[in-house]
């Protein structure tokens, strides 16, 4: 399987893992203000996840080039694993 297989593969599975709370639709409500008035609760929900989808691999992104290809999370299960 190729690297980017491999990548969109785990960021799909990311995507279905990320759950929504009441807690975090009421904080995107309060932080979009009267904008929010114009989306549905399911709406916001799904901004509120492709934005945490899209900082997450933002994030990775930044991390392999920072430690070599890898994921800060990678490195530390390879250092437990030793």
């Amino acid at each position: 399987m190729t690297r980017i297989r491999r990548e969109l593969r785990q960021s799909v599975n990311s995507v279905s893992k990320i759950d929504i709370s009441d807690k975090d639709l009421l904080r995107a409500k309060r932080t979009l203000g009267q904008l929010a008035s114009h989306f549905t609760d399911g709406e916001i929900k799904d901004i509120v996840t492709e934005t945490h989808f899209l900082v997450e691999t933002w994030l990775d992104d930044f991390e392999r080039e920072a430690f070599d290809g890898k994921t800060l999370k990678e490195l530390l299960y390879e250092r437990n694993r030793t």
